[in-house]
């Protein structure tokens, strides 16, 4: 009975785990990546940091 038990608890630790990398991994890979900058943040800093 407890090789029953400790079986089902490994099963469900790698469940929970390989649901974690997928949910990581999917976020990642869909991500929308910002390829172009139009340099407003940077010239305000720089603004800024004259005054």
């Amino acid at each position: 009975m407890i090789v029953k038990k400790r079986k089902i608890f490994i099963i469900a630790t790698f469940l929970v785990i390989a649901a974690i990398a997928v949910v990581l991994c999917v976020g990642y890979f869909t991500e929308d990546k910002k390829t172009e900058f139009d340099g407003v943040l940077a010239i305000n800093s720089l603004l800024d940091s004259k005054l």
